[in-house]
Protein backbone atom coordinates (compact mmCIF):
# COMPACT_ATOMS: atom_id res chain seq x y z
CA UNK A 1 0.00 0.00 0.00
CA UNK A 2 1.22 3.40 -0.91
CA UNK A 3 0.97 6.34 1.13
CA UNK A 4 1.27 10.06 0.32
CA UNK A 5 2.51 12.88 3.74
CA UNK A 6 0.55 15.47 3.69
CA UNK A 7 1.80 18.86 5.30
CA UNK A 8 0.90 18.24 9.07
CA UNK A 9 3.10 14.77 9.00
CA UNK A 10 -0.04 12.65 8.29
CA UNK A 11 -0.28 10.23 5.71
CA UNK A 12 -2.81 8.89 3.55
CA UNK A 13 -3.15 6.32 1.03
CA UNK A 14 -2.80 7.37 -2.35
CA UNK A 15 -4.94 8.49 -4.91
CA UNK A 16 -4.33 5.10 -7.03
CA UNK A 17 -5.39 3.34 -4.23
CA UNK A 18 -8.40 4.83 -2.82
CA UNK A 19 -9.57 4.60 -6.65
CA UNK A 20 -8.75 1.06 -6.06
CA UNK A 21 -10.21 0.52 -2.83
CA UNK A 22 -13.41 2.49 -4.08
CA UNK A 23 -13.88 0.15 -6.92
CA UNK A 24 -13.39 -2.93 -5.12
CA UNK A 25 -16.54 -1.56 -2.59
CA UNK A 26 -18.55 -1.03 -6.10
CA UNK A 27 -17.86 -4.30 -7.42
CA UNK A 28 -19.03 -5.78 -3.59
CA UNK A 29 -22.24 -3.69 -3.42
CA UNK A 30 -22.71 -4.72 -7.18
CA UNK A 31 -22.57 -8.42 -6.79
CA UNK A 32 -24.54 -8.08 -3.54
CA UNK A 33 -27.53 -6.41 -4.98
CA UNK A 34 -27.96 -9.06 -7.70
CA UNK A 35 -27.28 -12.26 -5.37
CA UNK A 36 -30.00 -11.28 -3.25
CA UNK A 37 -32.18 -8.37 -4.25
CA UNK A 38 -32.64 -9.10 -7.54
CA UNK A 39 -32.92 -13.04 -6.68
CA UNK A 40 -35.68 -12.33 -4.04
CA UNK A 41 -37.77 -9.79 -6.47
CA UNK A 42 -37.62 -11.88 -8.93
CA UNK A 43 -38.82 -14.88 -6.49
CA UNK A 44 -41.74 -12.21 -5.67
CA UNK A 45 -42.70 -11.72 -9.11
CA UNK A 46 -42.78 -15.54 -10.04
CA UNK A 47 -45.16 -16.12 -6.82
CA UNK A 48 -47.73 -13.63 -8.21
CA UNK A 49 -47.47 -14.91 -11.79
CA UNK A 50 -48.37 -18.02 -10.47
CA UNK A 51 -51.27 -16.33 -8.22
CA UNK A 52 -52.61 -14.89 -11.47
CA UNK A 53 -53.47 -18.38 -12.58
CA UNK A 54 -55.99 -19.20 -9.40
CA UNK A 55 -59.53 -18.26 -10.13
CA UNK A 56 -60.14 -14.92 -8.98
CA UNK A 57 -61.82 -11.69 -9.57
CA UNK A 58 -60.49 -9.59 -12.15
CA UNK A 59 -60.01 -6.12 -9.62
CA UNK A 60 -57.87 -9.40 -7.55
CA UNK A 61 -56.14 -10.02 -11.19
CA UNK A 62 -55.61 -6.15 -11.55
CA UNK A 63 -54.09 -5.70 -8.33
CA UNK A 64 -51.40 -8.79 -9.14
CA UNK A 65 -50.60 -7.66 -12.50
CA UNK A 66 -49.77 -3.78 -10.72
CA UNK A 67 -47.45 -5.64 -8.64
CA UNK A 68 -46.11 -7.46 -10.89
CA UNK A 69 -45.46 -4.47 -13.10
CA UNK A 70 -44.23 -2.65 -9.88
CA UNK A 71 -41.41 -5.29 -9.12
CA UNK A 72 -40.53 -5.57 -13.00
CA UNK A 73 -39.70 -1.91 -12.99
CA UNK A 74 -37.84 -2.12 -9.66
CA UNK A 75 -35.93 -4.62 -11.13
CA UNK A 76 -34.62 -3.01 -14.27
CA UNK A 77 -33.81 -0.31 -11.55
CA UNK A 78 -31.45 -1.99 -9.46
CA UNK A 79 -29.77 -3.66 -12.10
CA UNK A 80 -29.14 -0.35 -13.88
CA UNK A 81 -27.87 1.08 -10.90
CA UNK A 82 -25.55 -2.40 -10.33
CA UNK A 83 -24.22 -1.96 -13.91
CA UNK A 84 -23.66 1.91 -12.77
CA UNK A 85 -21.44 0.82 -9.99
CA UNK A 86 -19.75 -2.18 -11.68
CA UNK A 87 -19.21 -0.08 -14.56
CA UNK A 88 -19.30 3.70 -13.53
CA UNK A 89 -17.21 4.76 -16.99
CA UNK A 90 -19.94 2.94 -19.25
CA UNK A 91 -22.49 4.69 -17.25
CA UNK A 92 -21.31 7.96 -18.00
CA UNK A 93 -21.05 7.14 -21.40
CA UNK A 94 -24.89 6.25 -21.67
CA UNK A 95 -25.50 9.63 -19.96
CA UNK A 96 -23.74 11.91 -22.07
CA UNK A 97 -25.13 9.90 -25.39
CA UNK A 98 -28.66 10.76 -24.16
CA UNK A 99 -27.61 14.10 -23.55
CA UNK A 100 -26.30 14.65 -26.90
CA UNK A 101 -28.43 12.88 -28.93
CA UNK A 102 -31.49 15.39 -29.19
CA UNK A 103 -28.59 18.44 -29.78
CA UNK A 104 -27.61 15.81 -33.21
CA UNK A 105 -30.73 15.79 -34.62
CA UNK A 106 -31.21 19.69 -34.74
CA UNK A 107 -33.12 22.07 -33.62
CA UNK A 108 -36.48 21.85 -32.76
CA UNK A 109 -39.07 24.19 -34.12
Amino acid sequence: MTFRIQADGSSVPSAMEADGDLDAERERIAAGLTNQVIHSMFAASLDLHGALALEASDQVHDRLRAAIDALDQAIALVRTTVFDLAFPAAAAQDTLAVAVAPAQDGPSI
